[in-house]
């Protein structure tokens, strides 16, 4: 009985891994959704680590990449969507130890500039208020938003002094 069961578990795992990335946590959930015994559940997720199947590092890694390029976002909601997924916090910090706060500023000040320059026929308060409130919930540190904010309407300023 418990044989086939295993080999039932495994094949759902390599379904749901085929179909998107998960984490160990995540894929812990939907077996237990399933129905499967948590002895079961271990065995098989260590079996599936073994093999190189799942791995919250590499999971962690390609998300951050993820949240660095195409989408980019602060640290904060970096750390959120790991917590989210079940990322160990150990695997959380040395991924985000990767990710200075040099760069966090780089690329809030370039989402700023961007979202900036999208809302010109704006008055500069609404402006200043509409670019925060984005880079906020894109998961910047307040400091940082209001650094990247008084730099772009301090440039802007220089540029037009009309």
């Amino acid at each position: 009985m418990e044989q086939p069961q295993k080999k039932q578990a495994l094949l759902i795992s390599l379904r749901l891994l085929a179909a998107s990335p998960k984490t160990s946590q995540e894929l812990k959930r939907k077996l237990q959704a399933k129905g499967f015994s948590e002895s079961l559940i271990a065995e098989t997720l260590q079996e599936l680590e073994d093999k190189g199947f799942l791995s919250d590092r590499a999971y962690a890694l390609n998300l951050m990449a993820r949240y660095r390029g195409s989408s980019p976002s602060g640290r904060r909601k970096i750390a959120f969507e790991f917590k989210r997924r079940g990322i160990a916090k150990k695997i959380q910090d040395e991924v985000l130890a990767g990710y200075s706060q040099e760069e966090e500023r780089e690329q809030a000040v370039s989402i700023a500039r961007d979202r900036w320059n999208r809302l010109a026929k704006l008055t500069d308060d609404k402006r200043k208020k509409r670019v925060m409130d984005f880079l906020m919930r894109r998961g910047f540190e307040y400091q940082i938003v209001r650094e990247a904010i008084q730099g772009i309407a301090k440039d802007t300023l220089d540029e037009d002094p009309s």
